[in-house]
């Protein structure tokens, strides 16, 4: 079982490279969306603006909480960055996409890879190709630079952090307080490492991969227990 996220795209290899649609004259049917199809929706419009959090904020913490479960999308202020490297940053980027598409494709993201260029990984769950490219970095992007620009990597260098998951022999499951015999535990517990591959594999379905059905179906039948009862008399 993979112990990372690098082994369980190795595990799961996906070969999609973006064509370059602007030098297309007729679009490839792998790219042509039908109104029937499964593909990707945006959101509905909020009304209240994206949460901006206040990292000098004592309730900082708290605050993002609350992003986090209301929003799933916050803005960081007052984080320490200076402006000038998130300006370098983004430099960097359009340097990158803004080449031609047989340079970019010099460091195109391999089959059994995370990091590189292409297309979301999540594209193979869908039934047409996303009209999208990107750059997915884990680690130093350093190799994929020298490759690009050979004389002049090193002015394009950048760095980025990255959050890791929890130690891989670790057991996640729901609070045992929270479950009971009128809350039966719905999913089983899995170790980070069973879930990444499982991830890998299955995308949005992972999570219902590990669904307890049993307990889904009692759950269920005490619902309707309760909202058929009848009195008679």
């Amino acid at each position: 079982m993979p112990s990372k996220l690098a082994d369980a795209f190795r595990s799961h290899p996906v070969d999609i490279q973006p064509k370059n649609l602007h030098d297309l004259k007729e679009l490839p049917d792998s790219y042509q969306w039908s109104a029937d199809q499964d593909r990707p929706e945006p959101e509905p419009a909020h009304h209240e603006p994206v949460p901006v959090i206040d990292l000098s904020d004592p309730n900082a913490l708290e605050e993002i909480g609350h992003a986090c479960t209301t929003w799933g999308v916050f803005q960081v202020v007052n984080h320490g960055v200076p402006a000038a490297v998130l300006d370098r940053m983004e430099d960097v980027a359009k340097s990158f996409f803004s080449l031609p598409a047989h340079q970019k494709l010099k460091a195109a993201r391999s089959p059994d890879g995370i990091s590189g260029y292409g297309l979301a990984r999540i594209s193979s769950f869908f039934p047409k190709l996303m009209w999208s490219e990107g750059f997915t970095m884990v680690g130093s992007p350093l190799e994929h630079f020298h490759t690009i620009w050979p004389h002049h990597y090193t002015r394009f260098w950048i760095s980025i952090a990255y959050l890791h998951g929890p130690p891989s022999n670790v057991r996640i499951s729901p609070v045992q307080k929270l479950v009971g015999p009128s809350q039966p535990q719905m999913y089983r517990a899995v170790t980070w490492t069973e879930y990444l591959g499982t991830k890998a594999k299955h995308f949005d379905k992972a999570l219902s991969s590990v669904r307890l059905c049993a307990a889904a179906e009692a759950k269920d039948h005490n619902n309707n227990n309760n909202n058929n009862g009848v009195q008679v008399g």
